[in-house]
């Protein structure tokens, strides 16, 4: 662990694991070393290109995209490599965190105040959910919560799925989701806080259709399941009010598929739960008993003013 990359024996293939990047996940978020070891992969040069630039149609990589990997939209930040981990065993789709952040050059662009993309995901490609592998000794772990008996399981997710009354804990962001699975929570991340909908829209940007869940985040949305909801805790109003709406919208849509819906919060010093963990991780039960009915936390946040009070 002391040099500055080593490599990790993977389930089909060694995954070479940047120390950077193996300390910012089990120790920035608490996340179990097998865990990490299982999703997680140091990437650079070509590989970021062929692995975020791919035509979700068809499988392949875009045969024009890697030989433009120097455009003006992509740059070369990418080539200085950075993490990756999958969305799940059987797609393509996931999440790069570059070492090295490209501008964010989209509407509201201010080149004296420039943003950076910290997380990437294949572009012009429908959204997906992280479902993690899951090291035995997790899995395990829910197993003995949940008096449920792995039996002769492979698939950990089949197993989650094959029993309803296991709760489901739906954060933004992979890293809150490895953090979540390494305390004994079974968790699906989202990418960003309005993933898990869609709503169909024509060319012009005109609502053509009923919001709806994603396929993926649909096939757990199964009848009586409880479903918490942990997205970020942002400080800022205008982001806060943000992640408000988008709990409210995705809360009510699991309700449709009658689910059980509860709204998780925490220390509001820290902003994602993965934080709350590394920093209070005993708490972590008490988080999860004191969470709100979908309805109470409504009436509690919808009605709340934009501004606080001055007195």
């Amino acid at each position: 662990t002391t040099n500055q990359e080593f490599c990790i024996m993977g389930k089909n293939h060694p995954l070479h694991i940047q120390k950077a990047h193996w300390d910012e996940w089990t120790k920035g978020s608490a996340i179990d070393k097998e865990l990490t070891a299982l999703n997680l992969q140091s990437i650079s040069e070509q590989t970021p290109y062929e692995y975020l630039l791919y035509n979700w149609k068809s499988g392949k990589v875009h045969p024009d995209a890697i030989a433009r990997k120097m455009n003006r939209r992509f740059g070369n930040n990418w080539w200085d490599g950075g993490w990756w981990c999958g969305g799940a065993e059987d797609s393509q789709w996931g999440c790069f965190k570059p070492d090295r952040p490209r501008i964010d050059k989209s509407k509201g662009f201010n080149p004296n105040k420039p943003k950076y993309i910290k997380y990437e995901h294949p572009p012009q490609t429908p959204t997906e959910i992280f479902r993690l592998k899951m090291p035995r000794h997790l899995w395990q772990r829910i197993a003995n919560r949940y008096n449920i008996p792995i039996g002769n399981y492979l698939d950990f997710w089949q197993w989650v799925k094959d029993h309803p009354q296991i709760p489901i804990t739906i954060t933004e962001g992979v890293k809150k989701a490895a953090a979540l699975l390494s305390k004994g929570y079974v968790a699906l991340a989202l990418p960003g806080v309005w993933s898990g909908v869609r709503t169909p829209r024509d060319k012009y940007g005109d609502r053509t259709g009923q919001s709806h869940l994603i396929r993926e985040l649909k096939q757990f949305a199964q009848q009586d399941k409880l479903i918490y909801l942990a997205f970020d805790q942002d400080k800022k109003q205008s982001t806060h009010q943000k992640v408000i709406k988008a709990i409210d919208r995705t809360g009510i849509l699991l309700k449709k598929s009658g689910c059980q819906v509860k709204v998780v919060s925490w220390d509001a010093d820290y902003k994602g739960i993965d934080d709350f963990i590394v920093a209070h991780g005993e708490r972590l039960d008490l988080v999860f008993q004191s969470a709100l009915e979908l309805e109470i936390w409504q009436a509690s946040q919808l009605n709340h003013l934009t501004y606080s009070p001055d007195l």
